[in-house]
């Protein structure tokens, strides 16, 4: 890189500083404390965390319609799959200090793409406030009488 391109850079990246009232990238980042990560456990363990909270950010992992003792997968139907798996968000939510309002994007993953009707139609139930940021996919889930996993990011309301 040449000596004026390094030149413009520094004058950009001080002016930016000044824009958000900071003396500079390292002033910035050592005024912001860093927050650290609580990985909320499974009840039975899992091989994974449930969820990760960061700051008042909640991402959870899957849910799935599995009770949450036995880990058996209940529910014949996407929609039955969907409305068991939404009760047990709800529950991990209110656990963490958040809500179903609060969701703001979800990943579902359908065994079959073609059941969106059925997810779609359960789903407006448990997210009535606004339509949320949500990708569907058609995937093979981890054991066979799965129809429907939901991941989720939540906000915690301040």
């Amino acid at each position: 890189m040449d000596q004026n391109r390094r030149d413009l850079m520094s004058i950009g990246l001080a002016a930016g500083a000044v824009a958000a009232g900071t003396s500079g990238l390292a002033g910035s980042a050592a005024a912001q404390p860093k927050p650290e990560p609580r990985y909320v456990r499974h009840d039975p363990p899992r091989g994974y965390a449930k969820a990760v909270v960061v700051g008042n950010m909640i991402y959870l992992a899957g849910e799935d319609s599995k009770d949450p003792k036995t880990q058996q997968v209940q529910g014949a139907t996407t929609a039955e799959q969907t409305e068991i798996t939404f009760q047990n968000i709800k529950a991990t939510l209110e656990g963490l200090g958040s809500s179903l309002e609060h969701v703001i994007k979800t990943v579902v993953y359908l065994k079959d793409p073609r059941d969106r009707g059925q997810y779609g139609k359960v789903a407006g139930k448990y997210t009535p406030h606004a339509p949320v940021g949500t990708l569907i996919m058609g995937v093979q889930l981890a054991e066979p009488e799965m129809l429907v996993e939901i991941e989720a990011i939540a906000i915690i309301p301040s």
